[in-house]
């Protein structure tokens, strides 16, 4: 061992996080999380006997290590897993296939009659008002709400029983198929367990106090206490729950962010990138999506999804007014990107920078092209640092108005962009779909007899979606519809199962 490792594993800390293995190339060849950095991470380098071969082969080969620090275990799982997925370090063997169907995510529905949680590898068939995720470890994730459920009791059923399930009958399950169901205490609960999962604890714990002592001064105990039980639960959330070996972890900040900040010489941090993408066929159901990396992890449940409002097959104006109406939301008023990044070249980026002149805000933006995976820019906009510039071993090429970079793909910074753009177009791609299935049920309902716009729409506010109307059964479209109309929209719903 090098006397430059044998300093890096004394410098260790011993907070939670995420580390990373190199070799000599520079290369992360693995990525692994523990609760203890430095006990984690020495146990590569002790007897030989008690490594597997695997990590024989991988101690062989490290020649640095760099680390990632984090609030709390379940930040150090997103941040595994998105690493994992941007890298695809060698030894990872088991955790860095790409798929999206290889990762497990949380989905909450907040539906006022039915709020409800599902852990799953592929997109939920009801509404998802919010998604936490990538978890590479199901398990891990599944045995932490076990132990949640104890004392924040969510539902699990995409489609309610005819009765009290068993789990209702143990206090795990609100029950929402019951008569005696709490909506609003179900949806504390719900809203409440997804707070825990996002790392705020602290903040849950506080205002959770202020709720106990309230009810206790309304002289209502029960409610007292069972806020004591889910306080005293959260104080005890301990790191095993999370990581299963008990040996369970700053890079200081993500090599792929420096590069990008090195590169076009922006002095601000580069806390928040936000990439846009538009998907459609011909100009029909145009879907946008926006993804949000914060220091470079992707944050699931700040994505969003646009249906654009500019018809045809026109992606410059679709990008353009997409990018307005994020500017001018005011529910993401308060949260303004320190990068924009597109799908797209030189039209899209003049569309952005439009955008973003009409609504009087100094933004960089870049786009990065599929075809030939290059990083395209206005001129006049970004300043690059040729020395950065020659230390990537990237090509420039400069017109009077773009200025396009051929980066290496090996490098950290195009792994991070591309990691960001799939993910941008994988998001619009499913809206896209999604938004194609509604489009073409509507199209099929409206052609049958007696069934017009209004009774339609009277569908959609009853079902809240298409997908929970596709699943109806015969009584419950008999709510909506007269005796006719359920027996010719139930035999067509039928036949498209």
């Amino acid at each position: 061992m090098s006397q430059d490792l044998k300093t890096k594993l004394e410098q260790l800390p011993t907070q939670a996080g995420i580390y990373y293995h190199l070799n000599a190339k520079d290369q992360i060849i693995y990525v692994g999380k523990a609760s203890n950095l430095r006990q984690r991470v020495k146990s590569y380098f002790g007897h030989q006997n008690t490594l597997t071969l695997k990590d024989r082969y991988l101690r062989q080969q490290i020649t640095d290590i760099r680390w990632t620090l984090t609030d709390n275990p379940l930040q150090a799982l997103y941040l595994e897993a998105e690493m994992i997925k941007r890298y695809q370090p060698k030894y990872n063997v088991t955790q860095r296939n790409p798929s999206y169907n290889h990762w497990f995510y949380a989905y909450f529905s907040f539906q006022t009659n039915h709020p409800r949680l599902l852990v799953t590898r592929a997109n939920p068939n009801f509404e998802v008002d919010d998604c936490l995720g990538p978890f590479i470890e199901g398990r891990t994730l599944k045995r932490v709400l076990k132990y949640l459920r104890k004392y924040f009791p969510f539902s699990t059923h995409q489609q309610l029983p005819s009765k009290a399930c068993l789990d209702y009958h143990l206090g795990l399950c609100p029950g929402p198929e019951t008569d005696d169901f709490d909506s609003k205490q179900a949806l504390l609960n719900l809203g409440n367990l997804r707070d825990c999962l996002k790392g705020q604890q602290a903040s849950l714990v506080r205002k959770l106090t202020k709720l106990m002592h309230q009810a206790s001064d309304n002289l209502e105990y029960e409610k007292a206490t069972n806020l004591r039980n889910q306080i005293m639960a959260l104080a005890n959330f301990r790191p095993s729950l999370v990581f299963s070996d008990m040996a369970k972890l700053n890079l200081g900040s993500d090599q792929a962010i420096s590069d990008l900040q090195k590169l076009f010489n922006l002095t601000s941090t580069l806390n928040r990138i936000e990439t846009y993408d538009i998907s459609h066929i011909s100009g029909q159901d145009t879907a946008a999506s926006m993804i949000v990396a914060i220091n470079g992890v992707i944050q699931p449940h700040l994505n969003r999804r646009f249906k654009a409002k500019v018809q045809g097959n026109n992606d410059v104006g679709q990008i353009k007014d997409v990018i307005k109406r994020r500017l001018e939301s005011k529910t993401l008023a308060l949260a303004k990107p320190d990068l924009i990044l597109i799908d797209g070249g030189k039209g899209q980026v003049s569309a952005v920078l439009e955008a973003l002149g009409e609504v009087q805000l100094i933004i960089p933006v870049i786009g990065l092209a599929k075809k030939r995976e290059q990083i395209i820019f206005k001129t006049k906009t970004l300043t690059l640092n040729q020395d950065y510039v020659d230390q990537l071993q990237a090509k420039i090429s400069t017109s009077a108005h773009f200025t396009t970079l051929d980066i290496p793909l090996t490098t950290h910074l195009m792994k991070l962009l591309q990691r960001l753009r799939d993910a941008s177009h994988r998001l619009a791609l499913r809206y896209h779909n999604q938004l194609q299935k509604q489009s073409q049920l509507k199209s099929s309902l409206l052609d049958l007899p007696g069934i017009g716009q209004v009774t339609y729409q009277r569908l959609l506010r009853k079902f809240g979606s298409v997908a929970n109307l596709k699943k109806a059964d015969q009584i419950q479209l008999s709510e909506a519809l007269n005796a006719q109309q359920t027996k010719i929209v139930t035999d067509y719903l039928n036949n498209q199962r």
